[in-house]
């Protein structure tokens, strides 16, 4: 046992040098640019309005990964994101969160981005005191998740 510990300490420790450090644009909510869902009176039960944000942001997600040419890896039905990945029987699934009793607590994913060199995909989370950003590699099924900071808090 004192072996493995050894040698775990003698293990070099990743620098900052040692990533790619990428700037990301600011996440764009799919339903703030094609109507707003809260504002049309014809959505006045919650259902409505959920239904109304799950065709949204099917539309928008899966409108993306066709441009990517991932979309017989990754589409979206409804709430949930589903992404096809080696090395695993079943897909990845991120599902939105929704719930009438905590309207301002309804986390949401959105495809953010794609980089077809590293087949790395950019999956952004919103909710209600933060966003993180999930990096899925879809040539190896590992994903990772990072929070971002805040820049202001309303």
């Amino acid at each position: 046992m004192s072996t493995i510990t050894s040698i775990a300490i003698a293990a070099p420790f990743a620098a900052m040098d040692d990533y790619d450090w990428v700037v990301m644009e600011t996440p764009v909510d799919p339903a703030t640019y094609k109507y707003d869902c809260h504002n049309d009176y014809k959505y006045e039960t919650y259902d409505a309005l959920q239904n109304c944000l799950y065709n949204l942001r099917e539309d928008a997600d899966n409108a993306l990964s066709k441009q990517w040419n991932i979309s017989d890896k990754v589409f979206r039905e409804r709430n949930a994101i589903y992404i096809k990945v080696a090395n695993r029987k079943n897909p990845l699934v991120f599902v939105d969160y929704s719930s009438p009793y905590e309207e301002d607590f309804n986390p949401y994913y959105s495809l953010q981005d794609y980089d077809k060199s590293r087949k790395l995909l950019t999956i952004h989370q919103r909710f209600y005191e933060g966003e993180s950003l999930t990096l899925v590699n879809l040539a190896t099924g590992f994903w990772q998740d990072f929070s971002l900071k805040a820049k202001y808090l309303s």
